[in-house]
């Protein structure tokens, strides 16, 4: 990019890499899963191809939800969300394989019934992104 650009819009394309980069980290781990498991990695491929539909829609609605501040009626709360991320630790685990990745994840949601947030919608987890650290804090 040119030094003409601010950096404000340079940063723009932090989030879409860091979003490509975590669905790449999201897939190999899942396809280690699987290979752990017996299963072949294009099975794996093939089922989060088929939701990638899903996840446009998705993406929206959460960005509305978050504009809104609206995260009461989910179809799953935040605590139901983090219980499925200290199973996927558990998977890891029994499989032998890192856990780094579902136990980061794990300990966002922690963060966010930490919080008070387990009740509402995944996207109220806007609200521990948001949170401020202190520089002292890893």
């Amino acid at each position: 990019m040119s030094a003409a650009v601010p950096e404000v819009r340079r940063r723009w394309i932090v989030p879409p890499l860091i979003g490509s980069l975590c669905s790449m980290m999201s897939l190999f781990h899942g396809i280690a899963v699987c290979e752990s498991e017996g299963v072949a990695s294009e099975h794996l491929a093939s089922l989060v191809n088929a939701f990638l539909p899903v996840r446009g829609v998705l993406n929206v609605e959460m960005a509305e939800r978050i504009r809104k501040g609206d995260f009461a009626n989910p179809q799953a709360t935040v605590r139901t969300w983090a219980g499925a991320a200290r199973h996927f630790v558990e998977i890891a685990r029994e499989n032998g394989l890192p856990d780094d990745l579902p136990h980061m994840i794990g300990e966002v949601m922690e963060r966010a019934l930490g919080a008070g947030l387990g009740e509402p919608e995944i996207s109220s987890l806007i609200e521990v992104m948001r949170a401020k650290r202190s520089p002292q804090e890893p």
